[in-house]
């Protein structure tokens, strides 16, 4: 699972520019998190968006026994931008692992500054997620300005990257490389590691949204190749499904194979976050 290589942590902060798909990566990290046996939280912290938000998948949300805090104002038409009371007892309630979608932009990541202080207490883990295929963050200098922006806002510096190179169902095996290369650049440019990839197979492949990691940030030991820009874990060999949460046959929507991009990012000790269709939102 995913989330077992950040077991330190117990605040999880996905932030980005709007149409990064934090909130699917949020969502997705935060069923993780349930299946692993976490008493679970998730915190829709989108104060600029009143409309698609962590709230709109709170039936699969509950149904995975993961508890949704939002403002009572959330998939309504009122836009206020108010943050639910609730929060502070989250952070006193030292069992739960929360996580926080924060909403886009840098106004968005006001929302974080708020509570600076209870995530540094709290051992918080805030990621920046990117996704390439955003004609607002297309390139390098684009990237870096949004990372900037949401990181003076939110007064909490991120701790890793979170590659999303995506374009729906239309998503191909080169937007995923390209994605990750983008990612790599930012990692050598801000001295961060990159956390893992989202992907998301088509109908039909195998595996069950585990991420068996060979290498990530938050492990321990381990052999195998790696570029030093993700931590260790278990040695993964030469088995494709280790480090990718991806079975063999695995394939896009659009039919391309995930082998070579799985391959790829075993070699550098990337790990791959597979997300179910089911949770994907289309909006995002």
């Amino acid at each position: 699972m995913i989330s077992e290589l950040f077991a330190g942590k117990r605040c999880f902060v996905f932030a980005g520019h709007y149409g990064s798909g934090k909130t699917e990566t949020a969502v997705n990290f935060a069923l993780d998190l349930a299946r692993g046996g976490n008493r679970t939280a998730i915190v829709d912290f989108d104060i600029v968006n009143p409309y698609f938000r962590a709230s709109d998948a709170r039936a699969a949300l509950e149904a995975g026994g993961i508890r949704v805090v939002a403002s009572r104002y959330a998939g309504s038409n009122v836009d206020v931008p108010a943050l639910p009371a609730e929060i502070g007892g989250l952070f006193e309630d030292k069992g739960v692992k929360a996580v926080f979608d924060v909403g886009g932009d840098d106004i968005g990541a006001k929302a974080v500054s708020r509570y600076r202080e209870e995530f540094a207490a709290n051992g918080a883990a805030m990621f920046f997620v990117v996704n390439i295929r955003r004609p607002m963050t297309a390139t390098i200098p684009q990237i870096e300005r949004a990372f900037a922006d949401i990181q003076d806002s939110a007064r909490l510096k991120f701790d890793a990257i979170v590659n999303n190179a995506n374009m729906l169902s239309a998503t191909t095996a080169a937007d995923l490389d390209e994605g990750l290369d983008a990612a790599l650049a930012l990692s050598d440019a801000l001295g961060l590691p990159v956390a893992f990839s989202v992907v998301m197979p088509g109908d039909g492949g195998g595996g069950g949204g585990e991420a068996r990691a060979g290498k990530g940030p938050a492990g321990e030991g381990g052999a195998g190749e790696s570029d030093g820009r993700a931590g260790k874990g278990p040695a993964c060999g030469s088995n494709l499904a280790c480090g990718s949460g991806l079975a063999r046959g695995d394939r896009l929507p659009c039919g391309d194979s995930l082998a070579p991009f799985a391959e790829r990012s075993a070699r550098l000790g990337i790990p791959i976050f597979r997300i179910g269709k089911n949770i994907r939102m289309d909006y995002i």
